[in-house]
């Protein structure tokens, strides 16, 4: 062998015949102690290098080096153990890596199967797998178009991977993600002043979804009432020696308020017993039977949604909005408009309850505000602000910068001039559009909603009709007791897109319905 030395922890074979005692535990200076290479040992967790033993006259030496390379580098008794390590983890990541990247290479059926075997059984999804969107269209992992009125449930006002969007998310992941509600950020306090700025409200608390929204108005409720009940100190519901104020809650059939314990108890869809107490549940539009059941001093807040979404798309009317505004007002109730799915521009107005000239105390939000991302909002008034306190409620995620920079970037584009003006004059097109194409079918009872949120009743089961759309390659909903065909695309869907999806539900609608 050639002798040499290197004055680093690169060593040449074809040069060097080894290293002394100081040499490897520094990793150069070469003496005349030499290094007799005794074995070379691949690693067991990496095929990408070998281990080489050898020993000089008082010392045993590891080194390591790539396969197929003629330098290696010696390692100390320290070193060698934190390479270990370093390749167990390596070995680790590549494992995940490879069953990712086998779970992406599986067929549609064996993610729908994957997802059976893994999942809590809570949903009933239609049989594809998505892989990607661009404006209006969705695409399969088996690469067929689809397009899309449903929105993610009137989610994704802006389409899918809105340019403008996106950029406002890269934007603020790159500098800021979470902090928890412990601190203060900018884009939370920026969207918090465009929610107050162009509403009925003074204040805003943020959440994660339109059930929290929900769950966080009804606490509020109460809170206040509990606060008013000790200011007026009004003693005529004493329980156990202490003030019991007004706690009931009015919502209405056919409403839909989210699936937590709380939310649930104020609408009929669930047979999940016992609700909470103090819910009462009346007939949607019936004022004469809601004024028996809001009672002074024993109801807190009535909730209501003025375009019922998952209920089947019912609009309420003018003086049923107006006839709950002055109970609650004569009762000393709070009203709430929930506008989770019909508020933020979907109606054609920024929010529904603008078409009715009543003002709410209180107003949730969801689902388009921030364009896919989970965020939710309780919009409330001084008055009722003023009685919640420090560790009354809160949320770790809720209002975070990434979300909240989302929905601004939504806002800036949905209160943009003649974006609102658009979405109405698009809406009142798809539904002229759906009464000449299908409104003449016998089996068409009803054509109905405001805006982009259109229900199409049938007087036969809507599931059929939506899974042949699916099969044409389009999105539709069902609601209500099954009977409706719900349409709520992105806001920025072009008049084109509505006639060919209307041309496709005709075609279904035909096909289908041919026999009946």
């Amino acid at each position: 062998m050639v002798e040499g030395s290197k004055s680093c922890n690169m060593v040449s074979l074809a040069q060097c015949s080894g290293i002394n005692a100081s040499g490897a535990r520094h990793l150069f200076s070469c003496g005349p102690s030499r290094v007799v290479w005794s074995s070379t040992l691949s690693f067991a967790h990496s095929c990408s290098y070998e281990r080489r033993y050898g020993k000089t006259e008082d010392l045993q030496v590891c080194a390591i080096s790539q396969q197929g390379s003629p330098y290696v580098q010696v390692l100390t008794d320290e070193e060698e153990r934190l390479r270990d390590i370093q390749l167990a983890a390596e070995a680790a990541t590549a494992a995940l890596a490879a069953d990712n990247e086998e779970i992406l290479r599986l067929d549609k059926q064996a993610v729908i199967d994957a997802e059976a075997r893994l999942f809590v059984p809570t949903y009933v999804r239609s049989p594809v797998v998505f892989e990607r969107g661009e404006g209006c269209k969705l695409y399969d992992t088996e690469g067929k178009e689809y397009l899309d009125l449903a929105a993610g449930i009137a989610v994704n006002s802006l389409g899918h991977g809105d340019p403008t969007w996106l950029k406002a998310i890269n934007d603020q992941a790159a500098n800021l993600a979470h902090v928890s509600n412990l601190y203060h950020t900018v884009p939370q306090v920026k969207l918090a002043e465009r929610l107050v700025k162009w509403s009925f409200a003074d204040r805003v608390f943020f959440t994660n979804s339109g059930t929290e929204a929900n769950d966080a108005a009804i606490k509020f409720a109460r809170k206040y009432q509990t606060v008013i009940s000790n200011r007026k100190g009004d003693t005529r519901w004493i329980k156990f020696g202490k003030l019991r104020p007004a706690s009931e809650l009015v919502s209405f059939s056919s409403g839909f308020h989210g699936r937590t314990s709380g939310a649930q108890s104020h609408f009929s869809k669930l047979n999940l017993e016992p609700l909470a107490p103090g819910a009462h549940c009346v007939e949607f539009g019936d004022l004469e039977t809601t004024a028996k059941a809001i009672r002074r001093d024993r109801t807190a807040a009535v909730l209501v949604e003025p375009i019922q979404g998952e209920g089947g798309v019912h609009t309420a009317s003018a003086e049923f909005l107006r006839g709950l505004r002055r109970l609650c007002d004569e009762a000393g109730a709070l009203l709430i408009f929930d506008e989770v799915q019909c508020g933020l521009g979907r109606t054609g107005l920024l929010w529904a309850h603008q078409a009715y000239g009543v003002q709410p105390d209180m107003m949730t939000l969801a689902k388009p505000l921030a364009g896919g991302l989970p965020i939710g909002a309780v919009l409330v008034t001084e008055a009722v602000a003023s009685t919640i306190s420090a560790g009354d409620h809160g949320s770790t995620f809720a209002g975070g910068p990434l979300v909240c920079q989302a929905a601004l970037s939504v806002l800036d584009r949905i209160q943009a001039p003649g974006f609102l003006e658009h979405v109405a004059a698009k809406g009142g097109h798809l539904r002229a559009q759906l009464r000449e194409k299908i409104g003449t079918n016998p089996h068409v009872k009803e054509i109905r909603g405001v805006g982009l949120l259109i229900g199409v009743e049938l007087d036969v089961p809507a599931a059929p009709l939506v899974e042949a759309a699916l099969q044409a390659g389009l999105l539709i909903l069902t609601a209500g007791n099954g009977y409706v065909v719900k349409l709520a695309p992105p806001l920025t869907i072009s008049e084109a897109e509505l006639n060919r999806a209307v041309d496709i539900i005709a075609g279904c609608m035909s096909s289908l319905f041919l026999n009946l």
